[in-house]
C-alpha cells in the first residue's frame, strides 16, 4: 500500500457549534515513476487521465482504502477564516488555537458562518469572505463574497500532459501534511519571516526552522515565521510549532507548496485590504507588542566583549566628552564567572565590581546597562546541580539529559537547556532576573535558543516535532513576563530568537552577523524591509564591527 495519501472527496457535512465540519476522504496515491504526476485508485476518467494517449504507460492503481480527515472551518473575526485540517479525531481538531502560545487570542470578534450544500461544492461564508470547498475532488477556493474576486485558489487544475494531478489540494506522507496552493500569473509572494534573500519570495524554497545561523550569508535564519502576503490579497498564518517547507514556485512554477512536518495544518487565512489592515488583524490573534520607553529608540553600543567595569565606564565618558549621544552600553558575556555558553546569573565582581554602583556610575553619564543572557547551563556552574536535581532542565526522549545542538562550544563540553515549560523552571529563572531589575538594569539581550534538539520529552509534553521552533517563544517570553511582573513597566527584550507570535510582548529582534565579513548590509537591509511583511515593528541591528579580511574592504574607485 501506498505510504502517500492525496485527499480527494468530501464526505461528510456537520456543523460543530461555531464551525463548520467537513469529512474528507484520503486514499492512496502513487507517481508512475516514468512521468510526473499523482494517480489513485479511482478509476482514471474520474481524475482527468487521457487514457487514449498512445505512450500512456500501464496504470497500476493503488487501492481506494479510505482514511478519514476533517476540515474544520470557523471565522475568528469577520475578516479571517481559519482552516484547520487533519487525520479525524486529531487533538488540534478540538482546540481553540492557543495550545502552543502562538494564538494569544483564539477568537478577537468571532463571526458568524453559513454552510451551504451543493452538489458539487459546499460554500462556506462569513463576513466579507467566501470559501467554496469542492466535493469531489476535494479543492478549496477562497473569494470576496462582494466582488466575486478569487484570493486563493489550490492548485488542483495543474495538470501534466496526460491528465495526472501534478499538486493536489492536500497529500500526507512521511514529510508531513502539504497543502498546494495556486500562484497566480502575476502574484508576488513576500514574507517568511527572517530571510536574507530577495523580498519577493516567487522562485524560493524555504525551510522555517530556527538555526544559530551564524551570520546573514549562510542561508539559515534565526527566526523564520510561517508568514507570508499575497498580492492577490491574502495573509496567510501556520499556526504550528512544526517545520514548514515554503516552496514558492521554485518546485512548480504556478505552485505556492506548504508543508507541515506535523499531521495537521492549521491556516488561519486573512482576507481583503490593504496589507496593514491584514496585520491589525493577524496581531489580534497573535498579541501585539508594548511601545518601549523613548530612551529605547535611541543609540545603543557593545562589542564582543567589553571587559572590565572601568572599560564601558571609560566608553561612556568619551561618548559623552565628544558629545555623542549613547542611551545604552551592552554587556556581553564578560559579566559572568563562568562566561563560555552559560548563563547562571552569578555576577562577576572581579571584573565589574558591585552592580548597582556600576549602574549607577553609568546612569550619571546617561547610560543604561544591558546585560547578555542564554538559556543554556554548563555544568560547570554552580548552578547546574540544583537545576538537573529539580528537574528544570530539558530532557531527551530516553530520559537522558538534552545538549544543545548545532551550537558548538568552546571546551567539549555538553550545555544543558533550560525546560520553560516547566513552571517552576520558569519561576526560577525569572527569579535570578530580579536582583539585576532592583540594581537597575535596563534590558537583557535574550540570545541565543535554536539550539534544542529534535528529541526532547518536555515537560508539559508539547510534542517534539513543534518543540524546537517554539522554544525561543517560550524563552523570550518568560524574561518578558519576567521584567513586566517584577518592575511593573513594559517589558523590553533584545531577543535573537523568536518563533511567529514572538513579537507580542517581548520588544525588539535583532539579526546577529556573527562571524560575517562581507556583504553583510544588502541581506541586512531586506530582513528589514521583509520583518515589516510579519508585524515586527522594531528592527534594531546587530552590526559586530569586527574587521574586514584586506580581500573583502571596499576598493576607490579608480579615478
Amino acid at each position: 500500500m501506498s505510504d502517500t495519501l492525496l485527499l480527494r472527496r468530501v464526505s461528510g457535512v456537520h456543523r460543530d457549534h461555531d464551525a463548520a465540519v467537513l469529512t474528507v476522504d484520503a486514499l492512496p496515491g502513487v507517481q508512475l515513476g516514468v512521468m510526473p504526476g499523482w494517480l489513485t485508485g479511482e478509476p482514471p476518467l474520474e481524475q482527468g487521465v487521457e487514457v487514449d494517449m498512445p505512450n500512456l504507460p500501464d496504470l497500476e492503481l493503488p487501492p481506494t482504502d479510505v482514511t478519514a480527515y476533517e476540515l474544520r472551518v470557523s471565522a475568528p473575526s469577520p475578516s479571517v477564516l481559519r482552516l484547520t485540517l487533519a487525520p479525524a479525531g486529531s487533538a488540534v481538531l478540538g482546540d481553540d488555537g492557543t495550545w502552543l502560545g502562538i494564538v494569544t487570542d483564539p477568537a478577537p470578534a468571532p463571526a458568524a458562518l453559513t454552510v451551504e450544500e451543493g452538489a458539487e461544492e459546499v460554500v462556506v461564508r462569513s463576513g466579507s469572505l467566501r470559501l467554496r470547498v469542492g466535493r469531489a475532488p476535494f479543492t478549496l477556493t477562497l473569494e470576496d463574497d462582494a466582488t466575486g474576486a478569487v484570493l486563493l485558489r489550490s492548485a488542483h487544475r495543474l495538470r501534466q500532459v496526460a491528465g495526472l494531478m501534478m499538486a493536489p489540494t492536500a497529500l500526507a506522507d512521511a514529510d508531513g501534511l502539504a497543502l498546494n496552493l495556486e500562484l497566480g500569473t502575476d502574484e508576488d509572494v513576500l514574507g517568511f519571516g527572517e530571510q536574507f534573500s530577495r523580498l519577493v519570495k516567487n522562485g524560493q524554497r524555504l525551510t522555517l526552522r530556527s538555526e544559530d545561523a551564524c551570520g546573514t550569508g549562510t542561508g539559515l535564519a534565526y527566526k523564520p515565521v510561517p508568514v507570508w502576503h499575497s498580492t492577490a490579497g491574502y495573509t496567510g498564518f501556520l499556526n504550528t510549532g512544526a517545520v514548514v517547507t515554503a516552496d514558492v514556485g521554485h518546485t512548480r512554477p504556478s505552485v505556492l507548496g506548504l508543508t507541515v512536518a506535523d499531521e495537521a495544518v492549521d491556516l488561519y487565512l486573512v482576507a481583503g485590504g490593504a496589507p496593514k489592515a491584514r496585520l491589525t488583524a493577524y496581531t489580534a490573534l497573535t498579541g501585539r507588542p508594548d511601545v518601549p520607553p523613548l530612551w529605547a529608540f535611541g543609540y545603543w553600543m557593545g562589542r564582543c566583549r567589553y571587559h572590565s567595569r572601568e572599560e564601558m565606564l571609560e566608553v561612556a565618558r568619551t561618548m559623552h566628552e565628544h558629545h555623542v549621544p549613547v542611551d545604552v552600553l551592552h554587556c556581553d558575556p564578560d559579566w559572568l564567572v563562568v562566561d563560555r555558553l552559560n548563563c547562571d546569573f552569578i555576577w562577576n565582581g572581579t571584573r565589574f565590581g558591585d552592580r548597582r554602583e556600576f549602574v549607577e556610575a553609568l546612569a550619571a553619564e546617561g547610560v543604561r546597562l544591558s546585560v547578555w543572557e542564554l538559556p543554556y547551563l554548563d555544568p560547570a556552574s554552580p548552578r547546574f546541580a540544583e537545576a538537573e536535581e529539580k528537574g528544570f532542565l530539558v530532557r531527551r526522549t530516553d530520559g537522558s539529559l538534552a545538549g544543545i545542538q548545532k551550537t558548538p562550544t568552546p571546551d567539549g563540553r555538553m550545555r544543558a537547556l533550560v525546560d520553560f515549560t516547566n513552571p517552576d523552571a520558569v519561576a526560577w529563572w525569572q527569579g535570578m532576573h530580579e536582583a539585576f531589575l532592583d540594581d537597575g538594569v535596563a534590558v537583557f539581550k535574550t540570545d541565543f535558543g535554536e539550539a534544542l534538539p529534535d528529541d526532547v520529552a518536555l515537560f508539559d509534553g508539547t510534542p517534539a516535532n513543534h518543540a524546537h521552533n517554539t522554544y525561543p517563544l517560550r524563552y523570550n517570553g518568560a524574561v518578558s513576563e519576567a521584567i513586566r511582573r517584577h518592575t511593573g513597566r513594559a517589558p523590553l527584550v533584545w531577543g535573537r530568537s523568536v518563533d511567529r507570535g514572538g513579537h507580542a510582548g517581548d520588544g525588539p529582534r535583532w539579526p546577529v552577523v556573527c562571524g560575517e565579513r562581507t556583504g553583510v548590509l544588502e541581506p541586512r537591509h531586506r530582513w528589514l524591509l521583509r520583518s515589516r511583511a510579519h508585524s515586527r515593528p522594531l528592527r534594531p541591528l546587530d552590526a559586530d564591527g569586527r574587521p574586514l579580511p584586506a580581500d573583502a574592504r571596499p576598493r576607490a574607485a579608480p579615478a
